[in-house]
C-alpha cells in the first residue's frame, strides 16, 4: 500500500486533514504563498478547536453546518480541514448569484416577493 493509499482510507476528510501531521512537502500555493502540508494540518486543527469551543460555550455540542463567505483561497482550506476535523460540515455561501434566485427544483412553491 503506497502512502496516497493509506491517506485515502484514513476513513473521513478530517482524518485525512490530520494524517497529514508532520509532512513538510508542498500542500497549498496561492499567489506567492506556500503552506506545508504540516502547516494547513495545524491551521485546520486550530480552527478545529476554535469551533469546538465555540460549542461547547453555546452549551451544545452536537456538530453544526458552518456557514462561510469566503474567497477561494488558503482560509477557505482552513476552515474546510477545521470543520472537517470537529465533525462539523463546512456551508459555502456564494454572493456571486447577485440576488437572483436559482430555478427551484422543489414542487413546494415559492413564496411570492
Amino acid at each position: 500500500m503506497t502512502r496516497l493509499d493509506e491517506r485515502l482510507s484514513a476513513g473521513s476528510l478530517g482524518e485525512l486533514f490530520a494524517s497529514h501531521r508532520g509532512n513538510n512537502s508542498p500542500a497549498l500555493r496561492f499567489g506567492a504563498e506556500e503552506w506545508l502540508w504540516d502547516e494547513v494540518a495545524c491551521e485546520s486543527a486550530r480552527r478545529a478547536r476554535w469551533l469546538r469551543r465555540r460549542r461547547l460555550e453555546a452549551g451544545d455540542d452536537r456538530a453544526q453546518h458552518i456557514g462561510v463567505l469566503l474567497d477561494n483561497g488558503p482560509d477557505y482550506v482552513f476552515m474546510l480541514g477545521g470543520t472537517a476535523i470537529s465533525g462539523d460540515v463546512l456551508v459555502a455561501l456564494n454572493t456571486s448569484r447577485g440576488g437572483e434566485q436559482p430555478p427551484s427544483t422543489s414542487s413546494t412553491p415559492r413564496p411570492e416577493s
